[in-house]
């Protein structure tokens, strides 16, 4: 498994850097990258038609957001700073480097930081037969030292023909540093269209509150509990 981790590492040690200078309180970051160089569809029936079609950016600090969404490649950054602390929230969907689906969370202080990233693929199915769809990732986080602070990456794969998914979460308390392959398998027809959706998420929450908001991780995770409800109620229909 050969992972571009160069632009990962690019965007997460340049935000350090950002933030690096004060001694006031910690960094905490977190990031998420699929290796879109290393996405591959296959199927033992053939497999034609596979071509982008969307790519998504969202990025949320304490004080503003942004997002973007077409069918090129997007990237969107959110760089709050007030009295207290400050935050940087990086979604790359191949913008800023075309083999890389990023997102990217930095916050310090009081501050608190929200990125996603998303990918859609479309492809037909050529004959009866088996399918598999793979893809690379790599995860990383740093507490910095906090006792307050906290952080999640997730990684997803959704196929819609299927309904096939396969997901990845980095959590404090797990290795500051992973990578991997996730996999989709499924049976498919001939003349059979569907599409895969890549996300990758970052967030990271200091634990000290100095604005009057809602934190990350909870919006987060209630996020979470609704994408899991829209798919249980998906599956039973």
């Amino acid at each position: 498994m050969c992972l571009r981790l160069a632009s990962l590492s690019t965007l997460f040690g340049a935000s350090l850097l950002a933030f690096g200078g004060s001694a006031q309180a910690a960094v905490v970051s977190a990031a998420g990258s699929f290796d879109l160089a290393s996405f591959q569809i296959s199927s033992t029936g053939g497999v034609t038609g596979i071509s982008p079609v969307f790519y998504s950016a969202y990025a949320e600090g304490p004080l503003s957001s942004d997002s973007a969404g077409d069918a090129v490649p997007v990237s969107v950054v959110v760089d709050d700073s007030f009295s207290t602390g400050a935050a940087l929230a990086v979604a790359d969907a191949a913008d800023i480097d075309p083999f890389s689906l990023t997102a990217e969370a930095v916050a310090f202080d009081g501050g608190s930081a929200f990125s996603i990233a998303g990918y859609e693929v479309a492809y037909e199915i050529i004959d009866d037969g088996e399918v598999e769809i793979t893809v690379d990732y790599s995860a990383l986080y740093d507490l910095d030292g906090s006792d307050t602070a906290d952080t999640i990456v997730a990684l997803t794969a959704d196929d819609s023909l299927s309904g096939a998914f396969d997901e990845f979460s980095l959590l404090p308390g797990d290795p500051t540093f992973t990578f991997g392959t996730l996999t989709l398998a499924f049976s498919a027809f001939a003349g059979d269209v569907g599409s895969v959706f890549l996300s990758a998420t970052a967030a990271a929450d200091t634990g000290v509150s100095t604005v009057p908001v809602p934190g990350v991780l909870l919006l987060f995770g209630a996020g979470l509990v609704g994408v899991v409800a829209t798919r249980a109620r998906a599956n039973a229909a």
